[in-house]
């Protein structure tokens, strides 16, 4: 199975967030190294129709919308992207 490796917001200097994606699956992994609030911006680029909330290490509300998040201290975020 052959998987691509995104890397989102090369630039930003708290949030790590990449897509990794295969024929059948695309995640997205949302990181804050820091123990700042950035926000976390999507990039246009990548389109999704549906999101499902994989894992956490904060409560996630199901309905929030990815495009704009600002992220919690040393939060993690993983998400299942639909087309």
């Amino acid at each position: 199975m052959y998987e691509t490796y995104d890397l989102l917001l090369d630039e930003h200097q708290e949030i790590y967030a990449f897509t990794r994606t295969s024929e059948d699956d695309r995640l997205l992994v949302i990181l804050n190294f820091t123990k700042n609030k950035p926000i976390f911006a999507l990039p246009g680029l990548v389109s999704y129709s549906d999101k499902e909330p994989l894992i956490s290490n904060y409560a996630v509300d199901p309905v929030e919308d990815v495009r704009v998040l600002t992220l919690r201290s040393y939060e993690a975020r993983v998400y299942r992207l639909r087309p």
